[in-house]
């Protein structure tokens, strides 16, 4: 996979644009459409205190109370952030890198998204008594990749 990828992602050229953004549009749908799915059919599976559950978080980040204009200036400065960050950086990284920088953008997206268009972000993977959904699962896998990588470079 790894060749595939080199393959696919070479920074001076149009086809790994084009693939990353396939990529995070795929992330992206398969986002909403587990969103969308679960609370259109009121999904709900319980095993050892995890499952499905719907629950609209209306809170910011790890549902915390946040003053509405506060969470929608941090939203704001996250969004331009992450883009100047990730358009001025992101083909010079190794392509696993990218991959998991596009899995933060498109989980950031999904959750801002549905912050601005519903007022609230839909979980509905419940762990212990948190809830999350699948932008959470793809921010968490793409910060875990690239603290590892770190850690991993700086020995």
């Amino acid at each position: 996979m790894n060749s595939f990828l080199k393959t696919h992602l070479q920074a001076s050229n149009r086809k790994g644009a084009f693939f990353l953004f396939l990529l995070f549009i795929g992330l992206l749908i398969i986002d909403i459409y587990t969103r969308y799915f679960c609370f259109l059919e009121n999904c709900n599976f319980n095993f050892y205190g995890a499952g499905l559950t719907q629950f609209k978080n209306f809170n910011f980040a790890f549902s915390l109370e946040v003053p509405s204009l506060v969470m929608y200036g941090l939203y704001f400065l996250l969004v331009v952030s992450l883009l100047a960050f990730g358009y001025t950086n992101l083909f010079r990284w190794q392509p696993w890198t990218q991959v998991a920088w596009i899995c933060i953008f498109a989980g950031a997206a999904g959750n801002i998204g549905e912050r601005i268009f519903l007022g609230y972000v839909r979980d509905f993977i419940r762990i212990g008594t948190g809830f999350i959904n699948l932008g959470d699962v793809y921010i968490v896998l793409g910060v875990a990749y690239i603290l590892w990588q770190s850690f991993k470079h700086s020995e």
